[in-house]
């Protein structure tokens, strides 16, 4: 317990531990945002196109910007069909 406080202490005072940190916490929101955006991508397509949904898995996998899924999401969700759904999923390149 003691030394945890030491250590936390001397860690505090060490500008790189810090800037280190900072990154390491901003990656981790920005793979969080991109985790959040991939589901809701399958829960839309769950929802509009339930036959979809492991196709969509499977896309979502080479899509890395939160924007890219977030426009993704927004064609499925205007999708007129299944068919078309499909061919969005398929084809779309960011």
């Amino acid at each position: 317990m003691l030394l945890d406080s030491l250590l936390d202490k001397l860690l505090a005072g060490d500008p790189e531990f810090q800037e280190r940190l900072a990154r390491a916490r901003e990656q981790g929101k920005i793979e969080g945002k991109l985790e959040g955006a991939k589901q809701i991508l399958v829960d839309i397509t769950e929802a509009r196109f339930p036959a979809l949904v492991e196709l969509a898995k499977q896309q979502i996998i080479h899509i890395h910007k939160t924007e890219d899924l977030s426009k993704l999401s927004k064609l499925i969700i205007s999708a007129p069909d299944e068919n078309v759904a499909r061919w969005l999923l398929t084809t779309y390149t960011a």
